[in-house]
């Protein structure tokens, strides 16, 4: 089903990731959150992010600050978005929560893709183009 293919997709990212292939592992949740988006699961789409997000941080692809900015803007996201539940908003909260704790501290310009689908949820909502 598309709904297993996106949690494949976002799994194969995560152990990327976590194996040190960072650019397989963002081409990996790129692909999750395309199939998300393409079926219209805005929650899932924003969860992947999210995962990303925290992925490029733990890799130190990205500094914390820039990561807690970041989330914050997603954050507003979830919250304007009638689609997304309750424990999506948790789940942003926790990582905000772990990022201000210092997860990792190592400023690069790797992830800027991330922010650029932050940015891209934020101008879909902005143009009610929330399913």
């Amino acid at each position: 089903t598309v709904e297993q293919d996106i949690y494949f997709a976002a799994t194969t990212g995560l152990i990327d990731f976590r194996a040190g292939r960072l650019q397989e592992g963002r081409d990996s949740y790129q692909v999750a959150i395309m199939l998300a988006r393409d079926a219209r699961a805005i929650d899932v789409e924003i969860h992947a992010t999210i995962h990303w997000l925290y992925e490029e941080v733990s890799a130190g692809a990205l500094d914390n600050t820039t990561a807690i900015e970041l989330m914050q803007k997603l954050r507003s996201v979830i919250e304007k978005s009638p689609a997304c539940p309750r424990s999506t908003l948790d789940v942003a909260d926790s990582v905000i929560s772990r990022l201000k704790e210092g997860l990792a501290m190592s400023p690069q310009t790797d992830a800027l893709d991330v922010a650029s689908y932050i940015a891209e949820l934020l101008k879909r909502r902005e143009e009610g183009d929330f399913y």
